[in-house]
């Protein structure tokens, strides 16, 4: 048996905590290297602007809506509905964003929940998609557009839950129909059956 002093024993011990910490520094770097890493002005707009990720990459790679938009192949309307927080897209969209933002994947989904949110069912209630069609009409206007045609197959895919077996076409189309009817917008489109994706209707301004 070999006995050790006590500051040998604690010397040691420092020694092969170093070690450790030497192993799990270069496993870190090469997971940094392999996936990617957050520059300090994206942190910052993240938690002193209150920037969701997106926008915050969006901000740092010098890009408008538009732009990123155009680069991923989305909508601008969908593209301002995730940097606002109400929708988090797909991962095919996700995968999408982090591509048209040179941004590791992982760094688009805020707290790390990536698998929480791909497997988060829409809401699916009148007034969410009410609240959809709201956010294209504003945009519309914003963009100076004097009209704008919405069909509740548009809707409904924005919002998520479509095309598939627990769609909500009904309430869509009947959120749709609301907002025209208060709007006084001109019918363009109605299914024979009086609900489905081919619903339409142009706003005008």
């Amino acid at each position: 048996m070999v006995v050790l002093r006590a500051a040998d024993y604690a010397r040691l011990a420092a020694l092969a905590e170093d070690a450790e910490d030497i192993v799990a520094g270069r496993a870190g770097l090469a997971s940094m290297e392999q996936e990617g890493t957050v520059p300090g002005e994206v942190v910052a707009l993240i938690i002193n602007d209150g920037l969701t990720p997106v926008a915050a990459w969006r901000r740092h790679r010098g890009l408008t809506q538009s732009d990123l938009a155009r680069r991923a192949g989305l909508s601008q309307v969908w593209v301002n509905r995730i940097e606002a927080g109400k929708g988090h897209g797909t991962p095919a969209t996700r995968r999408k964003l982090a591509v048209a933002l040179d941004a590791p994947e992982w760094a688009l989904d805020g707290l790390g929940e990536a698998d929480e949110l791909a497997t988060e069912k829409p809401i699916m209630d009148k007034q969410t998609f009410k609240n959809e069609i709201e956010l294209q009409l504003d945009h519309a206007r914003q963009t100076g557009k004097t009209s704008l045609l919405i069909s509740a197959g548009e809707i409904h895919r924005a919002v998520g839950g479509y095309p598939g077996s627990g769609h909500r076409m009904p309430i869509c189309c009947a959120a749709l129909r609301e907002l025209a009817d208060e709007l006084n917008a001109d019918l363009v489109s109605s299914p024979p059956k009086g609900n489905g994706a081919s619903l339409a209707y142009r706003f005008s301004f």
